[in-house]
């Protein structure tokens, strides 16, 4: 399992669309996990719909693991036009389903718990690379989630990354949270800034 960390940073490690995504995870500068598309999401249908453009209509399955590999969370989506992205602990537990919504003005990523009941909801204004995430009982802001620059050693990170994402929590999250907003950074990446 996963600490419950005041800070993450998520960074891509995967340079083009056609490779599978992977993301590494750190608290402060201290590698804590990986973060895994599995090869079910690089299927002949899904490498197609990549092809020709239709990336965010292809299915997703990816791992969250410690940093030992032991697997501590799954995010799936199904393939077609749904937006919604089903996290589940290790053992195949629902925690929460992301749900996606593009605004005329807003982009917003919200987490239903698996009996209907709002949780969290992330909002930023289209194309933003800042979200501030709020708790949905009582509105207070828990965290942001924000797209920055990656600092580059070298001339072929400086051309190929893609940034960092950065999650900042206000107090220590609990560790569905914390799952939760991970979850909430990859659909960030993959589905709204790298589609």
């Amino acid at each position: 399992m996963l600490s419950n960390y005041s800070y993450l940073r998520m960074k891509e490690e995967s340079i083009l669309k056609s490779q599978s995504r992977e993301y590494s995870l750190y608290a402060e500068e201290r590698f804590i996990g990986r973060i895994e598309e599995m090869k079910t999401s690089i299927e002949l249908k899904n490498q197609l719909l990549k092809w020709i453009n239709l990336h965010a209509v292809a299915s997703k399955h990816f791992y969250v693991s410690d940093v030992n590999g032991k697997v501590v969370a799954q995010l799936k989506k199904t393939r077609g036009f749904n937006k919604d992205v089903e996290v589940f602990e290790a053992d195949g537990r629902l925690l929460a389903i992301l749900k996606q919504k593009l605004g005329m003005k807003t982009q917003t990523i919200s987490a239903q718990l698996p009996e209907g009941k709002s949780y969290i909801k992330a909002v930023g204004e289209n194309g933003s690379f800042h979200l501030t995430v709020k708790d949905e009982v009582t509105i207070k802001v828990i965290a942001s989630i924000q797209k920055k620059s990656t600092r580059s050693a070298t001339k072929k990170e400086s051309l190929f990354s893609s940034g960092e994402y950065h999650i900042q929590h206000i107090k220590p999250p609990n560790q569905v949270e914390q799952i939760i907003l991970i979850g909430m950074a990859v659909v960030l990446n993959d589905q709204l800034h790298h589609a």
